[in-house]
C-alpha cells in the first residue's frame, strides 16, 4: 500500500543543491533512523522520465514488492534503468508513511513524507481530553522527525502541515495556497536579511524556534512546544509567497537556472 488514507499530514523538503533522487534516499534514511521499517512496497518508473507531478507518470509507473533489504539499493539507484517514485514505511505511532515527490521542475522536486492525520483532526478547540492526548503522542513523533531531517539533510526550506503541499520556489511564490508550518535554512535567512522579520511577523501569533541549521515557524498548536495557534487563515499563502520569492531569488543568484522549480 502506497497511498495513506486522507486527511494527509505532509512533511516536505526542498534542497537547491542535492539531486532529488539523493534527497529522497537521504530523507528515507532519516525516517529509518527514527524507527521506521521499510514495507518493501515501491512505485518505480523509467530512469530519465520527466514529470511535473508524480501522478503524471501514469502507466509508466509500476508498483512492486521487494524484500525490505532491497529497498535501499533501489533508492540508491543501483538498479539500472529505474528510479523510485514512492516508498512505503511503517512508523509508530504514525502507521503507514509514504516517501514521494511533490510538484516541481525536472530534477528539483520537493520530497514529501505522507501519513494519515486522523489523530489531529481540526479544530483542536473541540478535542476531548482523550483526543488531545492522542494528538500530543502523534505530534511528539512528527515534530522531532521534521527537526532531525532538517538538521541532517539540510534543506533550503521545509514544511509540516495537514492537507498542505510544499512546492518548488517559483511555484510557491505564485501560489494562493501555501505550506503549513515552515523551516527556513540559515543560508536563506543570511541571503535575505529581511526574510526573518517578515516571517516572524507572519507567525507572530504562533511560535518560532531556533534549530541547529535554521528557524522553525509554527502556526498550529499541535506542532509547537508552546501549544499556540495563530488565528490567521491567510498566513499559509502569505508566508509561502515570501518564502518562495526569497528562495527563487537565492537560486537565481546561485546559478540554479533551468525550469521554474
Amino acid at each position: 500500500m502506497l497511498y495513506p488514507e486522507p486527511p494527509h499530514l505532509e512533511l516536505a523538503f526542498f534542497h537547491e543543491g542535492v539531486p532529488e533522487e539523493r534527497l529522497l534516499a537521504d530523507v528515507c534514511r532519516r525516517l529509518a533512523a527514527a524507527g521506521a521499517v521499510a514495507t518493501g512496497r515501491l512505485q518505480v518508473a523509467p530512469q530519465g522520465l520527466r514529470f511535473g507531478r508524480p501522478t503524471d507518470i501514469g502507466a509508466e509507473g509500476d508498483e512492486i514488492h521487494v524484500p525490505a533489504e532491497q529497498v535501499w539499493s533501489r533508492l540508491d539507484g543501483e538498479v539500472p534503468g529505474h528510479r523510485v517514485m514512492r516508498a512505503g514505511f511503517e512508523l509508530r505511532p504514525l502507521g503507514l508513511v509514504v516517501a514521494t515527490y511533490n510538484r516541481g521542475a525536472a530534477g528539483r522536486h520537493p520530497v514529501a513524507l505522507l501519513t494519515n492525520a486522523d489523530a489531529i483532526e481540526f479544530p483542536e478547540s473541540e478535542w476531548s481530553s482523550r483526543q488531545r492526548k492522542k494528538a500530543k503522542r502523534f505530534s511528539a513523533a512528527v515534530v522531532p522527525l521534521m527537526k532531525d531531517i532538517c538538521e541532517a539533510v539540510g534543506p533550503l526550506y521545509a514544511s509540516l502541515g495537514v492537507e498542505a503541499t510544499l512546492l518548488g520556489p517559483e511555484r510557491l511564490a505564485a501560489s494562493d495556497s501555501g505550506p503549513g508550518d515552515v523551516f527556513v535554512a540559515d543560508r536563506l535567512l543570511a541571503y535575505d536579511p529581511r526574510l526573518a522579520d517578515k516571517l516572524a511577523q507572519c507567525f507572530s501569533g504562533g511560535h518560532v524556534d531556533a534549530w541547529a541549521t535554521g528557524t522553525y515557524h509554527s502556526s498550529w498548536a499541535p506542532f509547537n512546544d508552546s501549544w499556540t495557534t495563530a488565528e490567521d487563515p491567510a498566513l499559509p499563502a502569505r508566508s509561502g509567497r515570501l518564502l518562495g520569492a526569497a528562495a527563487a531569488s537565492f537560486m537565481r543568484d546561485q546559478g540554479a537556472g533551468g525550469q521554474p522549480a
